[in-house]
């Protein structure tokens, strides 16, 4: 997603200061808009897809 103004960084806890980019993080979110799981990694992107899927199949199981 996109954002220019650093809002949904500063909801999340991604923010960085400064002009650098916001932290890598993916957060998997049910259909009751709770926050399930939390992935962070900088380095590891396969983690982010790997453990969302991860989540979702234990949300729909």
């Amino acid at each position: 997603m996109s954002d220019p103004d650093r809002e949904v960084h500063r909801q999340f806890g991604t923010r960085r200061l400064g002009p650098l980019p916001g932290k890598r993080a993916t957060f998997v979110i049910d259909s009751d808009r709770r926050v399930v799981r939390v992935i962070r990694s900088e380095t590891n992107m396969l983690a982010h897809a790997d453990e969302a899927l991860e989540a979702i199949a234990e949300l729909v199981n």
